[in-house]
């Protein structure tokens, strides 16, 4: 090849730096990641021989490394122990190993597909007819899809792994969605995992989940989040004056139209700075809203978690599709992104009511999201959101969850704050049932 190769050398150390001080992380990395993906000879090593020592049931520390690193001839130039000295260092968090080896792993197919890119051009370069230049290049791309293809893993690899993670009592997959103080935090968000949340225009929905999501990184054990936020219908700016209202406690029209007095001023400086941390692991999608754009964008970012809002609105570019097709390529999409570790939350429209009004929680059903089959079969979790219009009363209706119990949740909306808390306790309710 003529151009230096492509690599990230922060990131392959920064993968054995994690594994070494987090070894339970090797269970977060992708199933396809190889130790060859390395670009440097001394870190493909050791990531090879971490990976055969995680195999055998033991843990990978410079103890066991050391001996079996020195026959390695990646290291017959090198200073083996100021390379496990520098290697050792506390690395990062353990959730930052995914990321890392997502980034090994896309720069090692890069370097490949433009190693077969240039031996093609040196043909054409060499006079070599076209006809046979061609098929020496599709011989080459075939031979790497079938490369990528052994990559796969077996269902014996994918149990001892399971088993493993059970065992350790490994509950990386679980992400705590906001403060326990509020019923909130019992929506089961998982890594891996699409959780669809329907509701009609104005049952705050949309509210609902991002106040989970951005509690849920305020959350000082889960501090390294990143969240990517798909919104159709609301510009960044307008999610964000509501997450100040929602935290400071202000109006949130008085926020919108500027109104606010100057006294809450302190109150909303607070929040800004409560929520700076958070911004900063927080990325906007950027029209046009197509499926294969936000494949693009989450590629390039890595989050921890998705918000797609809404299942509607996101069109599959350069096709017409009807809705249920728009519907199932998009939900397709979300379960390709689900599966890079991802946790997925989609929000989606509901019919509207056969007699009017609104939807309650002895009414409504699977059957009322629009496009519904597709939404069922390609969730992992499914509710309603459900408002009594004359209260603050709020279910989040339970109707499908594949990870635990099929529960409601109640809730009660401040709208002027855009925010939901727990239901007060009713002290009086078992005199109530008495009577």
């Amino acid at each position: 090849m003529t151009d230096a190769p492509v690599a990230d050398m922060e990131a392959e150390r920064g993968l054995i730096q994690t594994l070494l001080a987090w070894p339970e992380s090797i269970s977060r990395l992708p199933k396809s990641f190889r130790p060859h993906f390395a670009w440097d000879p001394a870190n493909r090593a050791t990531l090879d021989e971490i990976f055969t020592i995680h195999r055998s049931g033991a843990t990978a520390d410079v103890v066991l490394l050391l001996p079996r690193l020195r026959i390695r001839s990646a290291f017959s130039n090198i200073d083996l122990t100021e390379y496990l000295t520098e290697v050792a260092r506390p690395g990062p968090l353990p959730t930052n190993a995914a990321e890392y080896a997502h980034t090994i792993e896309r720069l090692a197919h890069k370097r490949r597909l433009a190693q077969i890119a240039d031996e093609a051009a040196g043909h054409f370069r060499n006079g070599v007819d076209p006809r046979a230049g061609l098929m020496d290049l599709q011989a080459e791309l075939d031979s790497y899809s079938r490369s990528l293809e052994c990559n796969e893993v077996t269902g014996e690899t994918i149990l001892d792994e399971t088993f493993a993670s059970i065992v350790n009592r490994d509950v990386a997959a679980s992400i705590d969605f906001g403060w326990s103080s509020c019923n909130l935090s019992r929506v089961p968000i998982r890594r891996g995992a699409v959780i669809t949340v329907g509701g009609q225009a104005g049952s705050g929905k949309t509210a609902a989940m991002l106040q989970g999501v951005f509690d849920a990184m305020r959350m000082p054990h889960q501090a390294d989040l990143k969240f990517f936020c798909l919104n159709v219908e609301m510009p960044p700016g307008m999610i964000i004056e509501r997450q100040l209202a929602r935290v400071a406690g202000v109006d949130c029209t008085a926020i919108q139209r500027r109104t606010f007095h100057d006294n809450q001023l302190a109150g909303l400086e607070a929040a800004c700075e409560a929520l700076r941390p958070v911004l900063r692991r927080t990325r906007f999608a950027t029209g046009p809203f197509t499926i294969s754009r936000m494949l693009t964008q989450v590629q390039e970012f890595s989050p921890d978690m998705l918000l797609c809002d809404y299942l509607q609105r996101i069109g599959a570019e350069g096709e017409k599709l009807d809705l249920r097709a728009q519907i199932n390529r998009t939900m397709d999409a979300l379960r390709l992104i689900a599966s890079d570790n991802v946790a997925v939350v989609a929000i989606s429209a509901l019919n509207r009511p056969s007699g009017g009004g609104d939807w309650t929680k002895d009414s409504v059903s699977l059957a009322s999201f629009r496009e519904s089959s597709e939404v069922e079969y390609s969730s992992d979790a499914v509710y309603a959101l459900v408002r009594d219009r004359a209260s603050r009363a709020a279910t989040l209706v339970a109707l499908k969850n594949r990870s635990g119990p099929i529960e409601d949740i109640e809730l009660e909306f401040e709208g002027p704050y855009q925010r939901f808390v727990s239901p007060a306790p009713n002290f009086y309710a078992e005199f109530a049932d008495e009577q």
